[in-house]
Formats: C-alpha cells, structure tokens, sequence
C-alpha cells in the first residue's frame, strides 16, 4: 500500500510541471491542476484504505501544523463570506486557485511529508528531471523546433510546458538547488559515522592533577548522570 501511495505522489511530482494538452481552451493550467488533484486525491484514498485496514489512524505532526491550519481557517472563513463562493471554492477557470486547490496542496504536502520523507534523493531527482525536460523543450522552441503550433511566437517568448516565461523561470530556479547538491554528492561514499556504536562516549576534562595532567571522565564510569553524589573534580583528579 505504501509503495502505490509513494507512485502517485511521484506522478503528481512529474505531472505538475510537465503535464499540458493543447487541444485543451486552458492548455497549461486545467490539466495540471486535474492531474495533480487526481493523483493527490488517490494517495489519500490509499491511506485512508491503509488506516482502515490496519485499524488505526496513521497521522503525521509536523512544526507547521499550527500555520498550516490558520492558513486552511483562513480559506475556509474566505470561501464562507465571499461574494462569489463557487469561485472561492474551486476556483476560476484560467487559474483553477480556490479553496479546492488549496487543500489538495496542504494534503500533497502532508502525504509528502509521511511518505516520501525517507527518499529525498529520489524526490530531487524527480524534480530535476522534471526541470531538464522543461528546459530541453523550451530550449526546443528557441531554436524553432516545436512540432506544436502555437498562436504566439515562441521561440521569442519561451514558454516551455508552463505557458508562461516567469513561470519556466521560477521553476528552474528552484530545481537548480536540487540540481546542484544531486551533482554534488552523486560519487560521494557513505560519511563516517560521526559516533561509532560501542565508542566511549563520555565527556572528558583535563584535571589538575598535581602536574601529570591527565583527563579524567566528567561522570564516574560506574554510576550514571544523576545516581549518587556528584565527586568534585578535585577529587577526581586524586583518584
């Protein structure tokens, strides 16, 4: 069950950014946006499926609850008292930014935040790959390639599979984080464990010791942090 959760949720990393249909009257938004709730909507089935099976609620604490329910408080208080609801709920039709959209990115992110916590490398290398594809093809359409007709000139003005500049743009500049830190790190080994298991990990002082100046564990080896008076370092130091 948790690996379908994990493939839709790889999909809707995929789907996002790439997804377009240009027989579509809103060629890079309605498809994405019903992709993405599709996906979203269906890894959140699974889970629930995966909570009733299992007999209990699989829950997810992060340290943005409290934020993440005053923004969905927020959305939910704006969509009562707008003066256009439907609109408020799920959107307008060019844009598709309604209370709808904005629970299904607050689910996307929680179901993230369990699923995919674990994988971040494979996580980043979706991201990338979605970012090179949409960089090769608005590179495509500079050069005058695009097999698509499309009404404006775009070789002039790229759009890419986002069907706005500033949008290719912002997305690049966020992947290329990612981008770099995979390339860094792609031949480097495991690192060190940075605490051994069965190493000593007890603090050490340097002790006066009358001019040996040896160190001396800060706790006694034989009783733990709080069992039995503490010694002073003094006496810690003459035995």
């Amino acid at each position: 069950m948790d690996r379908a959760i994990r493939i839709c949720l790889w999909a809707a990393l995929l789907a996002a950014p790439l997804a377009f249909d240009p027989r579509l009257h809103h060629v890079f938004v309605l498809d994405k946006a019903v992709l993405l709730r599709l996906l979203v909507s269906g890894a959140a089935l699974l889970w629930a499926i995966k909570a009733l099976r299992e007999g209990r609620a699989d829950g997810v604490r992060t340290g943005l609850d409290g934020p993440v329910l005053a923004v969905l408080i927020a959305g939910i208080l704006a969509t009562a008292f707008s003066a256009s609801p439907r609109i408020s709920l799920v959107g307008s039709a060019a844009r598709q930014e309604g209370l709808v959209a904005l629970a299904t990115d607050l689910l996307l992110f929680y179901l993230s935040f369990r699923f995919l916590k674990e994988r971040p490398q494979r996580v980043a290398g979706l991201v990338c790959l979605a970012a090179v594809a949409a960089a090769c093809y608005g590179i495509l359409q500079r050069t005058g390639g695009d097999p698509l007709s499309w009404s404006e000139p775009v070789w002039a003005r790229v759009t890419s599979t986002f069907g706005q500049p500033n949008a290719l743009g912002a997305y690049l500049g966020m992947a290329l984080p990612l981008i770099l830190a995979l390339g860094m790190t792609a031949n480097r080994p495991n690192p060190p464990t940075p605490f051994p298991e069965g190493e000593d990990l007890t603090p050490s002082i340097p002790l006066p010791q009358r001019g040996r100046g040896k160190t001396q564990p800060l706790l006694s080896p034989e009783k733990g942090p709080g069992e039995g008076p503490p010694l002073s370092l003094w006496e810690r130091g003459r035995g």
